[in-house]
C-alpha cells in the first residue's frame, strides 16, 4: 500500500532525527502546512501525531474485520487496549446503500457501546469527502472523534466512558458554530460599512455571511484531562460566488467534560470581502478578494 506523502514525511522525521536537523525542520514545516491545508487540526500542539492518525490504515487493529457485533474493521484502539472504533469497508457500505454507522466497541466483549453521532451517516473506507480521526485521553476514559465532510465535519464530538463502561457523546460542534454565527450577526453593520455595501445588498439576507460553508475544527485535552480546548476556523462562500460576501472568523473555547458546559474564550471575524463579478482566472484567494481587517 502506498503511504500518503504526510506519512512518508513522518517516517523520514522519525528515521533521520539525528542526521539532518535542517531537513527535519523543513519536513515538519511541510507537515504543518499540509495539516492547515486539509483542516487536520487535531493535536493542536503535535502536528506529527495529528498527521500520524490520519492515515489510510486508520491505525486498524490487525485481523479485526467483522470480529465485533457491528460490521467493519476496528480502528484507533484506546491506550489501555479496551476500546476501539468500527469503520466499515467500502464493500460493506455499498451493500447497505451507504447507510453505515461508526461505533465505539468494547474489545473485551466485542459489542458496541455507543453509535457515534453523525449528521451525514457514518464514515467508511474511501468515502468521498470522508475521513475518520480520533484522539484518546491517556487514561482511555475519553476520546475526541472527528469525521470529515465536504464543507465541514459531519461529526465532531467527545466521548466519555464511565467506570461501569457506559459511554456518552458530547457535541463539540454546535456551541462553537452558534457562537460564531452570533458574532458575525453582531459585526454585520461594521462589515457592510467597511466593504461599502449599499442599500439592498447591505440589508439582503442572501448577502450576509450567515451560512458557514467551510469549517475546520481542532481539539485537545487539557493537562488534567477534565476539559477539552477547541479551536475553530470558519469561512463563508466557499464556492467564491461572484458578488457575494466572503467572511472568515475564528473561535476558541473550553468544554467541561463533567457537565458538558462550554466557555468561549475568544470569537472574532478576522477578515471579509466581496468576490469580484469578473473572473480573473486566478484561483488564489487574495487576488480575487478585497480583504478588510477586522481584528
Amino acid at each position: 500500500m502506498r503511504l500518503p506523502a504526510a506519512l512518508c514525511l513522518l517516517a523520514a522525521l522519525t528515521s533521520h532525527a539525528e542526521e539532518s536537523p535542517k531537513a527535519d525542520a523543513a519536513a515538519l514545516s511541510q507537515l504543518t502546512a499540509e495539516a492547515a491545508q486539509h483542516g487536520l487540526l487535531f493535536g493542536l500542539d503535535d502536528p506529527t501525531g495529528m498527521i500520524g492518525v490520519y492515515s489510510l490504515a486508520l491505525a486498524a487493529i490487525p485481523d479485526s474485520l467483522n470480529k465485533a457485533d457491528v460490521p467493519g474493521r476496528l480502528v484507533f484502539a484506546s491506550p489501555n487496549g479496551r476500546f476501539a472504533f468500527s469503520h466499515p469497508t467500502l464493500e460493506q457500505a455499498e451493500e447497505t446503500g451507504y447507510e453505515v454507522e461508526n461505533h465505539l466497541v468494547s474489545l473485551e466483549t466485542m459489542k458496541s457501546l455507543l453509535v457515534i453521532p453523525n449528521r451525514n451517516g457514518g464514515d467508511f473506507e474511501h468515502r468521498n469527502h470522508g475521513g475518520l480521526r480520533a484522539q484518546w485521553r491517556p487514561d482511555s476514559r475519553a476520546a475526541l472523534v472527528l469525521a470529515e465532510g465536504k464543507w465541514e465535519p459531519s461529526t465532531f464530538c467527545a466521548l466519555v466512558i464511565d467506570r461501569d463502561g457506559k459511554a456518552r457523546a458530547i457535541d463539540l460542534r454546535t456551541p462553537v458554530y452558534d457562537v460564531i454565527i452570533a458574532e458575525m450577526r453582531s459585526r454585520w453593520p461594521e462589515i457592510s460599512s467597511a466593504l461599502g455595501l449599499a442599500g439592498g445588498m447591505a440589508d439582503g439576507e442572501d448577502d450576509r455571511p450567515w451560512s458557514l460553508e467551510y469549517v475546520r475544527y481542532g481539539a485537545e485535552f487539557s493537562t488534567d484531562g477534565k476539559s477539552v480546548r477547541v479551536t475553530a476556523q470558519f469561512e463563508t462562500n466557499g464556492k467564491r460566488m461572484p458578488g457575494q460576501v466572503v467572511a472568515r472568523a475564528s473561535a476558541e473555547g473550553d468544554f467541561n467534560l463533567s457537565d458538558g458546559s462550554f466557555r468561549l474564550t475568544s470569537a472574532r471575524v478576522t477578515d471579509a470581502g466581496i468576490v469580484p463579478m469578473e473572473d480573473s482566472g486566478d484561483e488564489e484567494l487574495d487576488p480575487r478578494i478585497i480583504l478588510q481587517n477586522f481584528n
